[in-house]
């Protein structure tokens, strides 16, 4: 079945071992004396070699692909159990020496795309030398075992009128007239499906067609619909042609079609088609991969003969219907048949993500609080970031006081009292307009904050330790690229020199730029001439527009300053693509991982991408995380869609070479599908990633408001699941009575210090995608300082 595991226990015996003696188990074998399937084997130590393991895929019983494969201590005589699990596109691997109990092998490996010719079949032992001795074989899988498939087909040879019973007019008026069924000329992309089968994960549509028109351009486009979904407003895949006419070839495209009207070209080609061509139209699907094809009828020639891999499965294109497709009134269809698999696939349901995969002995994880000092009442309608600093023996807090006003606080370490500067900015329903601080080299401090898409809004004091000397600065550099601000963010080179960002423009379009800070003039400048990033056009696509949202640079241990970055096409927060990464020693000069120098300003798809996520392919901004392993290595950690369309947490790290290591470390089942705009509710939250005194990382996350940690290993493979060492009830517990509300914390910009880390805390509720609210916690939320260290700092 989609779902298995196969078991062996065996010991490889020879005369003269050499390590070359590979034995093992396969699973999916299929074929009679030419075998396709994977296969799980492994090697004992012998002559110079150490024990070995391989995931291979078979092809023709003699041509393997390594898939996966490692060292294991396994001495030669070693009782081995072998196990190998499937369920979908992954694969889990272990090996264990039965006579001491060892675990040798425990990992995972995760197929690109389900290969056709290696699913289903049965499972069983391999031998590649005549070593193999066998104890026990065992067996499990689900069932039924790859479904049926089940075949329809309709000529349209019938009286003159509507489609018939088994046909929906979707979007458009269809009809059927002397034996073909038609289109009329609006709307344009028009889809009639067929009802009597439902699409599973399997498929081949077939339509023969021709096209008319009383003045061919080349312009009407008909062809074959899939995985159709919705009612008046359409998902779907659509294979669709169009003849010679006016200046242009013939041609053909396979597209995703979103919400009826809105057309993603996934692949397309000329061909040769005359008007008046009859073709005949196939495609294809088997999980993620299509194919395609075009034959002319006629003279029987084939046109297109190609295929098509997804990345990442789409749960709003899969199973649904398949039918006829035309855009401008033109289709003239003579027959329609269909070959599908049953049952139809279903997507993912809700995410399910916080299944108790055990406990971990979290070293160190016991926090207590040593201090609390109150501020102020806050903002409680809706969440929206307030920053805490600390710097030598000064302590700032920025936050919105109960009327939403944009209030800095200062006090001494050594003192409880707050001196506060309220300043002339006052907050909406946006959860963007966070706060942002920065102190430059003389003490100052600056302020930004309370924009999305709006007028640069920043203060700085000009007496160093004192807020009542804040005073507003309309402009830093230039207004025109300052009246549509958003992500304020203030960092520090190593000099000490203050460098600020910000976006400019909107979601989708806009470019990011870089100043810089001097002390002595108390003027800004640019840090580069040109934005950093900049989303409008890149060379795969000059007409193009994107917009990065990037996680602040980070200075490692390493003494370089480490920044990652996703690009969106649209204010839908699904349109987030391309993981990318680039590091610089002053925010000016900007090298990929292996060292190689980048060109700025950053464009879509290029730099160093650690991941091409695709649209739509579960990737979220301001959700990937940047942290570091006991090397110093950078690892990010973020969320995407498996190749099921499951939401899963991956880990990326650079290898040297340029490319990049990712591994899955969750396995969940369930799908966040998020999208839209504003500010999102998050399900799944990550939280970043910290090396543990144990030598392993811990990648700490949420998920629907539990705190979660995977735990992995120096390889980056997960060693286990378990709830988040808890910080104490008296700052997690909520205190307010107003139903929703829900703890804040904010760490300390500075980070940890000798005693511990500081924390901002507060209640708020939810996010509301930045709608207003009716009703809300009028009264507040109380705001606090609060210093977290381990018992034996206090």
């Amino acid at each position: 079945g989609s779902s298995y595991t196969v078991s062996a226990q065996i010991r490889i015996v020879s005369s003269s071992p050499s390590g070359a003696e590979w034995s093992g188990i396969a699973a999916n074998v299929r074929g009679t004396t030419s075998l396709d399937y994977y296969v799980l084997r492994v090697s004992t130590a012998g002559g110079a070699r150490t024990g070995q393991w391989q995931l291979l895929k078979m092809a023709a019983s003699t041509t393997p692909t390594v898939l996966a494969q490692g060292n294991m201590n396994a001495p030669y005589g070693s009782s081995l159990e072998l196990n190998l699990g499937r369920t979908g596109t992954r694969f889990t691997v272990s090996v264990r020496n039965s006579d001491s109990g060892t675990t040798l092998v425990d990992t995972s490996y995760t197929l690109p795309t389900t290969d056709p010719t290696r699913v289903g079949g049965s499972a069983g032992l391999y031998s590649n030398t005549g070593n193999l001795r066998a104890k026990s074989f065992s067996l499990t899988t689900s069932t039924p075992a790859i479904s049926p498939t089940a075949t329809r087909s309709d000529d349209f040879e019938r009286v003159n009128g509507s489609l018939g019973a088994d046909w929906v007019s979707d979007r458009g008026t269809w009809s059927i007239a002397s034996g073909e069924a038609l289109s009329a000329a609006t709307p344009t992309n028009a889809v009639a499906t067929y009802r009597p089968l439902q699409l599973g994960s399997s498929y081949n549509v077939s339509a023969h067609i021709r096209i008319v028109s009383s003045s061919p351009s080349g312009a009407e486009w008909s062809g074959i619909a899939a995985n159709v979904r919705g009612t008046t407003s359409l998902d779907y895949y659509v294979l669709r042609v169009t003849t010679a006419g006016g200046a242009r070839t013939g041609q053909w495209q396979l597209l995703k079609m979103a919400t009826s009207t809105t057309p993603t070209v996934l692949a397309q080609g000329n061909m040769n088609a005359p008007y008046g061509s009859s073709l005949e139209l196939n495609l294809g699907r088997d999980g993620t991969r299509f194919t395609v094809s075009v034959r002319n009828s006629d003279s029987g020639t084939t046109l297109v003969d190609t295929s098509y891999t997804l990345p990442t499965t789409d749960p709003t294109r899969v199973g649904g219907s398949a039918g006829l497709y035309s855009n401008t009134g033109n289709l003239r269809a003579k027959s329609f048949s269909l070959t599908t698999s049953t049952p139809a696939i279903s997507p993912p349901g809700t995410l399910d993500c916080t299944v108790d995969k055990g406990s971990y002995d979290f070293p160190d994880a016991q926090q207590q609080v040593l201090q609390t000092i109150p501020v102020d009442e806050t903002w409680a309608g809706m969440p929206v970031t307030q920053r805490v600093l600390t710097h030598n023996d000064d302590q700032y807090v920025a936050y919105y006081d109960g009327a939403r006003r944009m209030t800095i606080a200062h006090r001494s370490l050594s003192d409880n009292s707050w001196t506060t500067k309220v300043l002339p900015s006052t907050l909406g329903w946006d959860s963007h307009n966070y706060i942002s601080l920065g102190l430059d080299r003389d003490g100052n401090l600056h302020v930004s904050g309370n924009m999305h898409n709006a007028a640069l809004v920043y203060f700085r004091t000009t007496v160093p330790g004192d807020v009542t000397s804040l005073t507003r600065v309309t402009t830093m550099i230039d207004a025109s690229t300052e009246n549509s601000v958003t992500y304020p963010e203030f960092v520090n080179r190593q000099d000490g020199s203050l460098v600020f960002s910000h976006r400019n423009g909107g979601s989708g379009d806009g470019v990011t730029y870089f100043n810089v800070y001097n002390e002595a003039s108390s003027t800004w400048s640019r840090l580069v001439d040109e934005p950093l990033f900049d989303g409008n056009g890149s060379a795969d696509n000059p007409s193009g527009t994107w917009n990065a949202y990037f996680e602040n640079p980070t200075l490692g241990p390493d003494g370089w300053f480490h920044m990652i970055w996703v690009w969106r096409d649209t204010p839908d927060a699904a349109t987030n693509s391309r993981l990318s990464y680039a590091k610089s020693r002053n925010l000016v000069d900007w090298f990929d991982s292996a060292g190689n120098a980048l060109t700025t300003p950053f464009r879509y798809g290029e730099a160093d991408v650690i991941d091409p996520v695709p649209d739509g392919g579960g990737l979220l901004n301001g959700n990937s995380k940047l942290g570091f392993d006991a090397e110093g290595t950078p690892i990010i950690s973020y969320h995407k869609y498996d190749g099921d369309g499951n939401s899963q947490i991956y880990v990326a790290r650079p290898d040297g070479s340029g490319a990049w290591d990712i591994n899955q470390i969750s396995d969940w089942k369930g799908r966040w599908s998020f999208g839209g705009g504003g500010s999102l509710a998050f399900t799944v939250s990550m939280l970043g990633s910290e090396v543990m005194e144990d030598g392993n990382i811990r990648v700490d996350f949420t998920c629907s408001g539990e705190p979660r940690s995977i735990v992995i290993d120096g390889g980056l493979h997960p060693v286990a699941e378990a709830a988040t060492p808890e910080l104490p009830a008296e700052i997690t517990d909520v205190r307010g009575t107003y139903p929703g509300l829900a703890v804040r914390l904010q760490t300390d910009l500075a980070g940890r210090n000798d005693t511990g880390t500081y924390y901002l805390r507060w209640e708020s509720l939810p996010a509301n995608q930045d709608s207003p609210r009716t009703d809300w916690p009028e009264e507040g939320s109380a705001l606090e300082v609060v210093l977290l260290g381990p018992p034996s700092a206090q």
